[in-house]
């Protein structure tokens, strides 16, 4: 059985992927930019709300988060 750090550790793995897919990034840049920008934190810190959501969702508000409503520079 999955322990529940397992699981939000792979949860986490899957809105930085799809973060760093939404925005143009490799896993590394979009992990930076989540830790520069409170993301991770937010990530952490609501985990029991956000895992209800989709994944579209939760990337929209890391957006929101980050600033990197424009285009990447």
């Amino acid at each position: 059985m999955m322990s529940i750090k397992f699981k939000q550790e792979h949860w986490v793995a899957m809105i930085i992927s799809g973060f760093a897919e939404k925005k143009g990034l490799n896993i590394p840049d979009a992990t930076d930019r989540l830790l520069n920008h409170e993301g991770m934190e937010y990530l952490e810190e609501c985990y029991e709300t956000l895992h209800q959501l989709s994944n579209d969702e939760v990337i929209n508000d890391l957006i929101a988060i980050t600033g990197e409503n424009g285009e990447v520079s």
